[in-house]
This record gives C-alpha cells, sequence and structure tokens, in this order.
C-alpha cells in the first residue's frame, strides 16, 4: 500500500522519492489490513505502525496479526501499544 501511495504521489509531483517516502512514513501512523476469507467475509488480517524512513525504505512494526480469521494476537508489549495511543502532532 505504501509503495502505491508513493507512485501516486510521484506521477502527480517533482519530489524526490526518498523526500516522498520521508513525507508519508511521517505522515501515516497505522496501517490496518482488511482481507477476505474464503466465504467472502472480510476481517482485519494485521495492523502495522508505520515508523521513520530509512533513506528510501519505509519501516513497519506489526502490532498485531491474525490467524486465518480467528482473530487477532498481539504481537508486541502493552507498553509499545501505549505508545503508539499518544498523538506527537
Amino acid at each position: 500500500m505504501l509503495e502505491r501511495l508513493t507512485g501516486m504521489i510521484m506521477a502527480g509531483s517533482g519530489l524526490p522519492f526518498d523526500a516522498i517516502v520521508t513525507q508519508v512514513s511521517m505522515g501515516v501512523d497505522l496501517i490496518i489490513h482488511i482481507t477476505r476469507n474464503k466465504t467472502g467475509k472480510r476481517y482485519i488480517d494485521e495492523i502495522c505502525q508505520v515508523l521513520p524512513a530509512a533513506g528510501s525504505e519505509y519501516r513497519l512494526k506489526h502490532l498485531y496479526a491474525n490467524k486465518g480469521g480467528e482473530g487477532l494476537e498481539r504481537l508486541v508489549d502493552v507498553e509499545d501499544l501505549r505508545k503508539v495511543a499518544v498523538y506527537r502532532g
């Protein structure tokens, strides 16, 4: 998703790739990936935090993952989630 967003921005601006990656990573805090199972039911597959970019590379921290539609499993400590919840505007 982040790569597609970067591509769309590049198509409409003259910014260099690294600058776009930096701006997008600063502007997007979380990504919630929703998918469908075999019956067509939608469910949250994973939740990731977008970390500051490393040059031209996006960095993600996986917070929750789903095990085949059976529910989300927390992958980080509660303290890490508290840090995500604080608005740093």
